[in-house]
């Protein structure tokens, strides 16, 4: 996929419905369920053993750049939102686009010679945090105030847009990225009216090559 270059500063690219993003080719993304077995907690493994989840395959995802911020919007129909994450057993939708520090780092959030960088946005409000992780159970969110993100529903649909620097100075937390080179990129999903969270989730099991336009 190609994240292509747009005149639109980065307020207004935080517009899930801004025209720019009719220009930015879409990308289909094929999910799947997260095994259990990349679940930490063996808790939460016999907690959703046989329990249905992970019904959220389809997402379509677009990514543009203004020179100076990169910018991605994920699309996906969900029949039920869920903003909230009040109590044991309510959670936020979720969604999280995902870049490695190396390529081809493991899909599976990392690994410790090979960090991965998440992009996560929560329906209720909390965030958006970068994350990084070097494998499952390992991963850490950043709030420094790099990254922005805004979603709205419609019409049965979530649109949530994130933007940050291309490359914002800090390359422990953040993946570096620059206009005329090549990356990769993943997207994960939680149905909160499922309780997915964590390692719960739908989720691209491959990456997804993505050059970022000159």
């Amino acid at each position: 996929m190609q994240a292509i270059r747009v005149n639109v500063d980065r307020t207004a690219l935080l517009d899930p419905s801004h025209a720019a993003w009719g220009d930015a080719p879409a990308q289909a993304m094929q999910l799947v369920k997260a095994p259990l077995a990349m679940q930490p907690s063996p808790w939460m493994q016999g907690a959703f053993e046989g329990l249905a989840w992970g019904a959220l395959t389809r997402a379509e995802l677009r990514l543009v750049h203004n020179g100076e911020a990169l910018a991605a919007r994920a699309s996906w129909a969900v029949p039920e939102r869920a903003e909230r994450s009040l109590g044991a057993n309510e959670f936020p939708d979720a969604c999280a686009v995902m870049f490695p520090f190396v390529r081809d780092a493991s899909i599976f959030m990392g690994a410790e010679d090979a960090w991965v960088n998440m992009w996560l946005w929560r329906a209720d409000g909390h965030g958006p945090f970068a994350v990084t992780a070097a494998g499952i159970g390992t991963s850490q969110r950043v709030d420094d105030g790099v990254l922005e993100a805004a979603g709205a529903y419609r019409d049965g649909a979530w649109q949530v847009v994130w933007t940050r620097a291309l490359d914002p100075g800090n390359g422990r937390d953040h993946v570096p990225l620059r206009p005329g080179t090549r990356w990769q990129v993943s997207l994960a999903l939680w149905h909160g009216a499922r309780a997915e969270r964590a390692g719960i989730k739908s989720f691209s099991p491959t990456w997804t090559e993505l050059e970022i336009a000159g």
